[in-house]
């Protein structure tokens, strides 16, 4: 019988399934360097996204609104979002 290639050496999963991880990763990312500004304020209980026609709005528009968020952030357009949520609640407008 031949020998078996790698016998005796300790199987690393972890490298294989990081690599395929990696690769899917990196051809399924859509979304551009700018969306990583949407990291820059914390999640809240609403936003633009779920004003503004989430059922008819995509990733990359959800993407589009947090960083329009991020960049003109202030307790006016907080309260504004804050209106329009709740104004959706009471409507029964479904997302």
């Amino acid at each position: 019988m031949p020998p078996r290639l790698g016998a005796g050496v300790p199987a690393r999963r972890d490298d294989g399934q990081r690599r395929e991880f990696e690769t899917v990763h990196a051809l399924l990312r859509v979304d551009k360097p700018e969306h990583d500004e949407r990291f820059l304020v914390r999640p809240g209980l609403t936003g633009l996204w779920q004003v503004s026609g989430r059922s008819e709005i995509g990733f990359l528009g959800m993407l589009d609104l947090d960083v329009e968020y991020a960049r003109s952030s202030s307790p006016g357009l907080d309260a504004r979002i804050l209106v329009r949520t709740l104004l959706a609640v009471i409507r029964g407008k479904a997302a």
